[in-house]
């Protein structure tokens, strides 16, 4: 399910809109929102929304290209401009092989 910013955002990257993409992406660092949040829910879900409308055939490959070229612009400048952001945190995944065929995850 894409919630309305996903969608905005989404849609601002098909327009080729960078500022209004940098807008949406401003607005939630203003409201808050972890750097995690920003990266998963509202960039990764707009880039996903872009791929399912392109395989429905709703947008052309050039209309994907150019979301997804404004998309690593946008990435750059968060990367480069938000140094206040939290390190993006990445959870880690611990295996233990107590006997064989089991396998302790934690």
């Amino acid at each position: 399910m894409v919630f309305t910013s996903s969608k905005e955002l989404a849609d601002s990257l098909l327009e080729g809109d960078l500022n209004k993409c940098w807008a949406i992406i401003k607005e939630y660092d203003y409201k808050g929102y972890s750097s995690t949040f920003i990266y998963d829910e509202l960039i990764t879900t707009a880039l996903r929304e872009i791929g399912y409308m392109w395989q429905r055939n709703e947008i052309s490959v050039a209309e994907e290209h150019l979301a997804t070229g404004v998309c690593e612009v946008l990435l750059s400048d968060i990367n480069g401009k938000k140094k206040k952001w939290e390190t993006y945190k990445q959870e880690r995944l611990c295996c233990s092989v107590l006997r064989p065929n089991i396998i302790l995850l934690a």
